[in-house]
């Protein structure tokens, strides 16, 4: 995907491989992140170090989500990709379209071992006005029979009872299932 992508690239854009490596502050480092998000799509695009503080930011600081403070590590996609992986998460924040994917990948130092992690998050809104509007209802749905990104608006955050914990949803679903997420 274009997010994996970004945040490919992020691991090997000079800036922020001198402001993980080095912890130097790196001039307009946030308006070429800002930059970048803007022309990818990305809602916000974030820098973390090895230690899972948060270095930089597409987003003036005073506007982020209280998720990013303290340890990022408590995070599973930022935890995965400090250990050298790539992670992937999806839940809410405080935002107009709380609905967010989030996207984290490894930083590597020229020895080998991980110095930090770039991440970037996606308002699901986003991927979803991408999509074609057909006639054929899509969504998928988490772990918890959530309906977290769909191609009809009224099946966004609504529930499939008989999904939440089967762990193998089935193919089709009625719209008469789904029902409130929060009832």
């Amino acid at each position: 995907s274009r997010y994996q992508q970004l945040v490919n690239s992020l691991a090997r854009h000079p800036e922020v491989y001198a402001t993980i490596s080095e912890s130097a502050r790196i001039p307009n480092l946030s308006a070429t992140l800002s930059d970048l998000a803007l022309r990818t799509g990305a809602q916000e695009i974030f820098l973390i170090d090895a230690d899972g503080r948060l270095l930089e930011t597409s987003e003036a600081v005073d506007t982020l989500p209280d998720i990013r403070q303290g340890d990022l590590r408590r995070l599973d996609y930022i935890r995965t990709a400090i250990d050298g992986g790539l992670g992937w998460s999806h839940g809410l924040e405080d935002r107009e379209d709380p609905r967010v994917f989030y996207v984290a990948r490894a930083i590597f130092d020229d020895d080998g071992p991980v110095i930090g992690a770039g991440a970037a998050s996606i308002a699901v809104r986003t991927l979803e006005l991408e999509w074609s509007f057909g006639p054929e209802p899509v969504a998928f749905f988490d772990r918890a029979g959530i309906a977290f990104v769909t191609n009809r608006p009224d099946f966004a955050m609504r529930r499939a009872p008989a999904l939440a914990g089967s762990g193998a949803p089935p193919k089709n679903i009625s719209a008469a299932a789904l029902r409130p997420f929060f009832d």
